[in-house]
């Protein structure tokens, strides 16, 4: 008995059985496909990987709901396969927002108007399916199977790549390359495929300080242990020039210990270390070194020569406190200094030529900790924010322009040795996230960007003017670090 009403069931359903294996075929295969491409080649990042199974879910629930017979007893798992084809990339990005970042940090991946616009768009989509699935006896045979391939590949089509379009989520992760050690900091020496790679200074990172170079065999870094924080560096790739400063203090001292070295045609051409009261020491995420590489800046206004440590020049008076923050050498043809004076909440821009103060700007706005500051490139501008503050304020120097922008919570500026904010001409600028995202802002427009993938962590980012190529790394499964990098005209065609 059972024997027969199983060969009747398979004649009946033998068709349907075979469509509903062919289509977890496809699925389990994209699956292994993405994961093996993911883990083993690089080839494509996380979030592409998430479009990829949510378009190959997509495409699997419309082709099953125009195979499903038209029965009262089918009803119900059409309505369970619309359910899942309208609510499952809602679903991905809620799942997704409810990850911890930091304490109390939480990623806003999808607010009410981008619920919205997914429900409204796939609802015309719905519409439209069950329109053909209502009178499918109407349709010839080709005619009806056309329009299930049609339709199926629509569905695709909308999770994958219309859904994050529509939200402004980048498709392409820019990815260059994944490399050896976890939380890797990465900047951008001059050329396009030269990058220096910076440990993090955690005791359990195996990764040692190098430069990796197309077509060219690593250069790695004895003077610079996992342990040492980068201060500066200066590339010069005509002349395979390479300069750094490291800071090698140890834990709990008064004393910081600066270790200035230099390679020339890969081999080590000049290494000094130099002492100085810690507090003159810039923080890790500033580079100190000129843009010609000869002069190296410190707290208080002290600039000194790289190659002759003894020969400083101090633009201010002699205090034994930090009193002058060094913020940048900024992103202007010539090149000035820039600096915070935290007692007078003030930003001081100095000429390292001829140590004259050009401008002294009190701020309009004054934080218990200024996280960011920076000039833009036509010395107009002054970008800053407070430490875990949700604004951005740019303000005239000279001049009574003052300007703050709302960013979101988890969207705000987030200082704690992160990535520094960058001008990329007068109008735009980019910055981490307190969510690790990387944005792009226009202060005209008040339009925000969002350069790195929804679903990346961003460990780290730096910006080269002289290329206008955007640098970032970001955190990777296992012992590893994913870079990425785009030029700007690459962000601008967004």
């Amino acid at each position: 008995m059972l024997l027969r009403m199983g060969k009747d069931w398979w004649e009946k359903n033998w068709k349907e059985t075979f469509f509903a294996l062919f289509l977890a075929w496809i699925f389990i295969a994209s699956v292994f496909a993405g994961i093996m491409a993911y883990e083993k080649f690089g080839l494509i990042s996380f979030t592409e990987h998430l479009y990829l199974q949510s378009g190959v879910m997509s495409f699997a629930l419309c082709a099953t709901i125009l195979r499903t017979p038209r029965k009262g007893r089918y009803y119900f798992f059409v309505l369970a396969f619309l359910s899942c084809f309208l609510l499952i990339d809602i679903v991905i990005r809620l799942l997704f927002s409810t990850r911890e970042i930091q304490p109390g940090i939480y990623r806003q991946l999808l607010g009410w108007n981008e619920t919205a616009c997914i429900l409204t768009v796939k609802t015309i989509f719905i519409t439209v399916l069950l329109v053909i699935y209502w009178f499918r006896e109407k349709f010839k045979r080709s005619i009806y199977v056309l329009c299930l391939i049609l339709l199926s590949a629509g569905a695709f089509y909308i999770s994958a790549i219309h859904v994050p379009l529509m939200l402004r989520e980048p498709l392409s992760s820019h990815k260059v390359q994944r490399v050896d050690g976890s939380g890797v900091r990465t900047y951008i020496c001059c050329g396009l495929d030269t990058y220096l790679l910076a440990p993090s200074c955690t005791p359990n990172n195996p990764a040692q300080a190098r430069l990796i170079r197309k077509g060219k065999e690593v250069l790695y870094l004895p003077h610079w242990d996992k342990f040492s924080e980068l201060l500066g560096h200066y590339s010069n790739e005509a002349q395979n020039d390479f300069r750094f400063v490291v800071d090698t203090t140890p834990k709990d001292t008064e004393t910081a210990l600066l270790c200035l070295f230099q390679y020339i045609d890969d081999s080590p051409a000049y290494v000094k270390f130099v002492e100085c009261p810690k507090y003159l020491a810039p923080v890790i995420n500033r580079n100190c070194l000129s843009p010609d590489g000869t002069r190296l800046a410190l707290n208080n206004g002290k600039i000194m020569d790289f190659f002759d440590t003894d020969s400083v020049f101090t633009a201010f008076a002699e205090v034994n406190e930090q009193e002058h923050y060094f913020i940048e050498w900024t992103n202007t043809r010539e090149g000035y200094m820039l600096y915070y004076r935290k007692e007078e909440n003030e930003a001081v821009l100095l000429d390292p030529l001829s140590g004259e103060i050009l401008a002294v700007h009190p701020l309009s706005f004054c934080s218990p900790e200024i996280g960011s500051m920076t000039l833009s490139p036509n010395k107009q501008r002054l970008l800053y924010a407070g430490e875990y503050t949700d604004y951005f304020f740019w303000e005239t120097i000279g001049g009574c322009e003052f300007s703050p922008a709302r960013a979101g919570r988890s969207d705000a500026y987030w200082e704690r040795e992160s990535t520094p904010t960058f001008w990329i001409n007068d109008t735009d600028f980019i910055y981490q996230t307190r969510s690790m995202e990387l944005y792009k802002i226009n202060i005209e427009t008040r339009i925000y960007t969002k350069i790195s993938q929804p679903f990346a962590f961003v460990f780290w980012c730096d910006y080269d003017p002289k290329t206008e190529r955007a640098l970032w790394s970001t955190v990777t499964p296992g012992e590893t670090t994913t870079i990425h990098a785009c030029t700007i005209d690459e962000l601008f065609q967004r």
